[in-house]
């Protein structure tokens, strides 16, 4: 099965919004990027944004995920995700998601 097709736009701090292909259809949610305490190591930006919805739609289809998805949810439903998001994130060539331009 090829990779579903993304499309990623910051809607404010920490915030995305995200278009991807799923087995339903396009789906759109939000991915907001809070670590208040900064315990996890990731920052809030586009590069990190893109590692985590590639993390996520490698594990699960957009058609699942809930209208806003929040880092500490994907974290703790994910053991691995902090490990997994930075391995992705720091080879960020292989992220495969466009950006849209607004």
């Amino acid at each position: 099965m090829a990779a579903p097709h993304v499309d990623l736009e910051e809607a404010g701090p920490g915030r995305y919004a995200v278009r991807a292909t799923s087995f339903t259809g396009e789906v759109t949610f939000a991915l907001v990027l809070t670590d208040p305490q900064h315990t996890l190591g990731l920052a809030q930006d586009e590069t990190t944004a893109r590692a985590i919805v590639a993390f996520l739609l490698s594990r699960q289809d957009a058609a699942d995920l809930p209208p806003e998805v929040e880092l500490d949810a994907v974290v703790a439903a994910y053991p691995d995700a902090v490990d997994a998001i930075r391995e992705l994130r720091d080879s960020s060539g292989e992220v495969t998601t466009d950006r849209v331009e607004s």
